[in-house]
């Protein structure tokens, strides 16, 4: 879905990532995004919204920002204690590879680099959550 002249793009959701607890869970990824064009310079803002969805009861769910954890490999230890966070099978891990790949094709096709994406999501640093 767009708005041309508003400049907002938005996405359906898309299913990527499934957690088999009880009651089981799906996620899906729904990004929005908001191209502006000032005096010849593109702003692109992006902003990943996810959906938790109870598979036992499809009325009960929730969207929320994305939110990740960053760092040095060596500070990722503290990361792969957290369910959500383990690569390959957890739901933000998941969720941050599948953002980061739009945001760099979206930079691709905007001949920008990544970096000057805005990008709406929680990011901590993974040295953080031993912080107290």
């Amino acid at each position: 879905m767009s708005n041309v002249e508003s400049g907002i793009v938005t996405t359906e959701y898309k299913k990527f990532a499934s957690v088999n607890s009880n009651p089981p869970f799906d996620y899906y990824m729904q990004i929005r995004g908001k191209v502006k064009v000032v005096n010849g310079v593109t702003s692109v803002q992006l902003t990943p919204v996810v959906k938790e969805q109870n598979r036992m009861n499809v009325a009960a769910f929730n969207e929320q920002e994305l939110g990740y954890y960053t760092g040095e490999p060596d500070k990722m230890q503290y990361v792969n204690n957290i369910n959500s966070m383990r690569a390959q099978t957890g739901y933000r891990a998941l969720g941050q590879v599948l953002f980061m790949n739009v945001v760099t094709e979206s930079a691709d096709a905007l001949g920008i680099s990544a970096d000057e994406v805005i990008q709406n999501v929680s990011k901590s640093p993974a040295d953080a959550i031993g912080a107290n």
